[in-house]
């Protein structure tokens, strides 16, 4: 957050799913984009987050697990909303949509393959992969953190060992997700550029 004066702030996470309905009064099926499917913390505005001034710089850390998910996940949004109350109404502060398709986590999902990932001093990304056997036809993928595809690059035929992959671009500052896809398997990292 950057300086605010005193308020009252509220978190508010939705998931949201693009859908196709059938829409009154018409006989064709519509898509109806970023329908409102859950709350994900309790209460319609969400959780307190600070009464009184916030300074520039200051984070807040909320987790959320969203159970028996069965949807297409590249038809999911999460939006974030900070909400402020003023006179007992609330008001949108701030707001953020992502897609879930995002892994939210760090972790390895690919057992045969660990990753790292830097930038290097030219701005291209370089992967660093640790291939415990070959791996056919995987795909490297570059997101911001709105879900936004920067990068869609195939790395096929990754040999056992180490290698390293140069991937090209141009990369704005913030907040970027580098994905090693194999079929149904992932392995993320996230990656800060400043």
């Amino acid at each position: 957050m950057t300086d605010v004066e005193n308020g009252d702030y509220y978190l508010g996470l939705y998931l949201v799913e693009d859908v196709i309905n059938k829409q009154a009064s018409r006989t064709n099926s519509e898509l109806h984009k970023n329908v409102l499917r859950t709350s994900l913390l309790e209460g319609a505005f969400g959780k307190s987050l600070v009464k009184g001034a916030v300074s520039k710089g200051k984070t807040f850390v909320e987790s959320f697990s969203i159970p028996n998910m069965n949807a297409d996940r590249t038809k999911i949004k999460i939006v974030g909303i900070i909400w402020t109350k003023v006179n007992d109404k609330y008001r949108i502060f701030n707001a953020n949509i992502s897609n879930v398709s995002i892994p939210a986590s760090i972790e390895s999902f690919i057992s045969d393959a660990q990753m790292n990932v830097f930038q290097s001093e030219s701005g291209n990304l370089v992967l660093e992969i640790d291939a415990t056997k070959e791996i056919s036809n995987a795909v490297i993928q570059v997101t911001d953190v709105t879900g936004k595809l920067m990068v869609n690059q195939i790395a096929s035929n990754l040999h056992t060992g180490k290698q390293r992959i140069s991937i090209d671009g141009s990369f704005s500052t913030g907040v970027h997700i580098v994905s090693l896809k194999n079929g149904s398997q992932i392995t993320s990292k996230k990656l800060v550029i400043q």
